[in-house]
């Protein structure tokens, strides 16, 4: 009995694909070293880009992107990681990009009525613009206090 679960074992193991640099993903294409991006992020009802905003009668945060240079229009989003450093949203972002591969686009980030609002989830909010899975093409932070 012992003879036939080191065979069931083997069996199994043989069947798995192999380890290595052959079952790597293959890093996302870097963006031509001419592309750059801009992402600011502010309180929806402000004019301007603040470092620091009050939680207090908060509606949404405005995320503004302004990209140039760039080849290929998406699909790109706006990764949204919480104080404590977790995941906790991915906007769309569609990008409407010109000859010369200039664009804009905007998101929103709803903070009233949300868990952000209802658990206060104060702290350090952090924002990359990123395009598949390759490394962010611009990043913002703002506080929530």
């Amino acid at each position: 009995m012992r003879r036939t679960g080191f065979l069931a074992l083997a069996a199994a193991l043989a069947c798995q694909a192999p380890a290595g640099p052959e079952r790597q993903r293959p890093p996302a294409p870097a963006p031509p070293a001419s592309a750059r991006a801009a992402l600011v992020v502010r309180d929806a009802q402000a004019a301007a880009a603040a470092p620091v905003v009050q939680l207090a009668g908060l509606d949404r945060f405005q995320v503004d992107l302004a990209c140039s240079g760039l080849a290929d229009p998406g699909p790109f989003h706006v990764d949204v990681t919480s104080p404590r450093g977790l995941l906790y949203a991915q906007l769309p972002a569609t990008l409407q990009l010109d000859a010369q591969g200039n664009g804009t686009a905007s998101a929103t980030l709803p903070v009233g009525g949300t868990p952000i609002e209802t658990y206060r989830m104060v702290g350090t909010w952090q924002f990359a613009l990123k395009g598949g899975s390759g490394a962010p093409l611009a990043t913002a932070a703002i506080d929530l206090q």
